[in-house]
């Protein structure tokens, strides 16, 4: 058997992403620099340009493995609900909420500053939104054929509210909003149900 020089590819790209993780819940987006992954990782500049061609490249790995986390927490909690408009409220409450969660700030204002990465990586970043957006989408579905979101067009407001919520989102995260988490949700809440045609 031969012997083992390096650790395997993956392990490494694996120690850089949690490394990244680290660095970006300590400085913030703005202040997320390479050499801070490297050092934080133990590894080397050498290492890091072997998975990652640029800086946006590792963000970009970063945006996918936390879509994974996100897709999985939306339709872990949308899947408590009983009916449409219940579904469309945890959609929201789940996407907006991640600003009064400390445990998931940093990978939610990651999430909140696309356009750096979406300017290197257009059809990257738009593939990324697809899991977030299915339950919504769904719901928004089931909600016009029950009729309790009459007005719901379910692929195009999809993406409409996500970036309504985005928005919303990332003032609460730089502190430039008017009101607090709770009554961002409920704000965000009636108008996007008002514009389905919900009567609650």
């Amino acid at each position: 058997m031969p012997p083992v020089d390096k650790e395997p590819a993956s392990d490494e790209a694996d120690r850089l992403i949690r490394a990244a993780w680290d660095v970006l819940g300590r400085t913030g987006f703005s202040g997320f620099k390479v050499a801070s992954v490297i050092r934080s990782a133990g590894s080397s500049t050498k290492a890091f340009y072997r998975h990652f061609a640029t800086k946006d490249a590792m963000l970009l790995a970063l945006l996918i493995d936390e879509t994974r986390r996100a897709s999985a927490r939306f339709a872990a909690r949308l899947a408590t609900t009983s009916s449409p408009t219940d579904a469309v409220e945890m959609w929201i409450a789940t996407m907006i909420g991640a600003a009064g969660r400390t445990d998931l700030a940093s990978r939610a204002r990651l999430f909140a500053s696309l356009s750096q990465i979406s300017s290197n990586f257009p059809d990257q970043v738009a593939h990324t939104r697809g899991p977030i957006l299915a339950p919504l989408v769904t719901a928004l579905q089931a909600g016009r054929t029950s009729g309790e979101l009459p007005l719901a067009e379910p692929d195009a407001d999809a993406p409409l509210i996500m970036a309504l919520c985005g928005g919303v989102l990332r003032e609460l995260l730089d502190g430039t909003a008017s009101t607090d988490v709770d009554s961002a949700i409920a704000n965000t809440r009636s108008l996007v149900l008002r514009s389905l045609g919900s009567r609650r």
